[in-house]
């Protein structure tokens, strides 16, 4: 598990259950999800661990977790009637191997590594309207297999949570100064390990801010051991770092602009109305289309104007957020397209 995936399937999962579903959740020891499933109130099965950075350490984690994983199911009462994953290899593989059905949360063909490993083995893929089917086909997809919806994963939890203030006490932010949240590139996913080559991205747009907004708080969201020592090491208390798991979105709400070098943090903050930008290497189908859709956001690869539309968004952050009410009621939740497909399968609670 992910971030994310703690986001995205803990909400599938207390909708399944109020529908009178029974779930089981495992996830494995990875960027703060053990601590922000807690966090959440889920019980869970934490099974294996994150490969790291290089291609051996991700074969040798992965192989260990899906003979962790297979134990694991094999010592429950009885097989479970499916599977489901953000596009995970080791869930793939076992409920494949096990002959339970898998159902594959998928909206990164550019993620080329494991989508060679998992669409082969889902017997259905759920992906956002707006990424072309054909992108999964090179991996083995069929057409009929592939279930799309008009909206994006990020709506799943979005649309669930009520904003508390009490996170500003928590971290001791002001709501009358400017915040800012910054989540740092991904350097370890398969996809970017030939793309990642400048971690200090981070560092230049911190030291931007703090220049040019001296008054501004600002939350960073580490991905690794190595990018909290590199950015607490240069700016010690000038910036926030969590030390433990927070409500990413509940702090977003409250937030004046969401800087991301990946893709989740900006997605909810897009469609929860507040500005963001992109500084991610790829161009990304859903960029594109919440853009399309008026959304508040802005995906560039050019450095200099990441900076240049920082500095004019913190200039009048009030300008540039937006009431997306609206907006999210257009969009379809993936929790409901999940609902309808597992009814078509004949799996009922």
């Amino acid at each position: 598990m992910t971030p994310k995936e703690v986001w995205l399937l803990g909400s599938i999962q207390r909708y399944l259950k109020d529908k009178g579903y029974d779930i089981v959740i495992t996830a494995r020891n990875y960027d703060k999800n053990i601590e922000l499933l807690k966090l959440r109130g889920f019980n869970f099965n934490p099974i294996g661990e994150h490969g790291g950075g290089t291609l051996e350490g991700k074969l040798k984690a992965s192989t260990e977790r899906i003979l962790e994983l297979t134990n694991f199911i094999l010592s429950l009462s009885s097989k479970p009637d499916v599977c489901i994953s953000l596009c995970s290899v080791e869930a793939s593989r076992v409920a494949f191997g096990l002959g339970i059905p898998h159902i594959c949360f998928d909206d990164a063909p550019h993620a080329t590594a494991v989508n060679k490993l998992v669409i082969p083995l889902s017997k259905f893929i759920i992906s956002p309207k707006c990424v072309p089917k054909n992108k999964f086909f090179k991996f083995g997809a069929q057409a009929e297999d592939i279930i799309q919806f008009d909206g994006i994963d990020e709506v799943a939890w979005v649309t669930d949570f009520k904003p508390d203030d009490s996170i500003l006490n928590e971290l001791d932010l002001k709501k009358e100064r400017r915040l800012i949240i910054l989540r740092p590139k991904e350097s370890q996913a398969a996809y970017l390990l030939n793309k990642s080559k400048n971690q200090n991205l981070a560092v230049r747009i911190i030291k931007f801010i703090l220049e040019k907004f001296k008054d501004s708080q600002i939350v960073v969201f580490t991905r690794y051991p190595s990018q909290f020592k590199l950015l607490n090491d240069e700016f010690k208390d000038q910036i926030i770092i969590p030390s433990k798991a927070i409500d990413g979105p509940n702090l977003i709400s409250f937030s004046d602009l969401v800087i991301s070098g990946g893709a989740t943090m900006e997605r909810e903050a897009a469609l929860l109305g507040i500005p963001a930008i992109s500084y991610f290497p790829l161009t990304l189908d859903i960029e594109i289309f919440l853009k399309e859709r008026e959304f508040p956001i802005w995906h560039l690869k050019n450095f200099e104007e990441v900076l240049k539309l920082i500095e004019k968004i913190l200039k009048e952050p009030e300008k540039y957020k937006k009431n997306t009410r609206s907006l999210l009621k257009k969009l379809e939740n993936p929790k409901l397209i999940l609902e309808n497909l597992l009814k078509k399968m004949g799996i009922n609670p």
